[in-house]
């Protein structure tokens, strides 16, 4: 395992944390803290975490739980652990509550770009896995306007000198509408900020045959280019979960292993 800064630690530490505020309480400091120490050396964020040995020793401990827990998690839903970079990952149940194919890895805006490329490339080297996706907490409004920016610019060529300036930007106007109502309907609002909603980049196959470092450059050029313009408003998040897919044939297997434990406990019990 590499050797980890106390922001990164923080980092991975919340993914099984689940909550800044969850993180504070096993540090012994506010959530708020946790918050600013998180956006080390960003907006919003300190210059520098504290490096004196009470708050070494306090973000260690929490770190340490967090790799057993991950260790654990990773044991008892049949999933490779991700050495390099431990992030917490966990297969969600379908409506039968059987473990599915999918597996999260959420809370992750805050690890750098350079950790979440080795978590995948890890990912990749372990041959169990067939895609990988990030979702971001997005502004629809600010998105819509930069997808229909983008297909009033590729269709300027055709329009210019057809229509008048301000039929243009009725034209603008008109295709932020088109785009804001496309997505309404797919998702849930978040909270009760309408205004928010969260977006997956396309899947990108990591599975062996494939080249990591692909896979990986088109991840980070999504995140990049599609989610991040429309991250800036207050809520917004950048690459706070990433998705992966089982290979079909890990998941059977690892389902008839569940079955057959549930049949010796029954025995045992009976």
């Amino acid at each position: 395992m590499a050797k980890f800064g106390l922001q990164d630690k923080l980092a991975l530490a919340l993914t099984s944390a689940g909550s800044q505020r969850e993180l504070g309480r096993r540090i012994g400091v506010s959530h708020q803290k946790i918050g600013r120490w998180l956006r080390e050396g960003n907006e919003g964020g300190v210059k520098k975490i504290p490096s004196d040995s009470t708050t070494r020793a306090s973000i260690k401990k929490a770190f340490t739980k967090h790799l057993k827990t991950t260790s654990a998690r990773a044991r008892e839903h049949n999933l490779p652990l991700i050495h390099g970079v431990p992030v917490y990952l966990e297969r969600k149940p379908l409506n039968t509550g059987e473990l599915g194919d999918r597996v999260f890895a959420v809370h992750t805006e805050f690890l750098r770009p350079e950790l979440r490329g080795k978590i995948v490339l890890e990912a990749h080297q372990t041959g169990k896995f067939l895609h990988v996706s990030t979702r971001s907490v997005i502004d629809k409004h600010s998105y819509a306007k930069r997808e229909a920016a983008k297909e009033y610019k590729k269709r300027k060529g055709t329009m210019m000198g057809v229509y008048t300036k301000p039929q243009l930007a009725q034209m603008i106007m008109n295709a932020m509408d088109r785009k804001v109502a496309e997505f309404q309907p797919k998702v849930k609002p978040i909270l009760s900020q309408v205004d928010l909603m969260p977006i997956f980049t396309r899947y990108v196959n990591i599975q062996s045959w494939a080249s990591p470092q692909e896979s990986i450059r088109e991840m980070h050029e999504a995140i990049r280019e599609k989610h991040e313009p429309a991250t800036g408003a207050p809520g917004t998040k950048l690459a706070d979960q990433l998705l992966f897919q089982l290979q079909a044939y890990e998941n059977q297997m690892s389902l008839g292993k569940q079955k057959t434990k549930s049949k010796r406990r029954t025995k045992r019990d009976g």
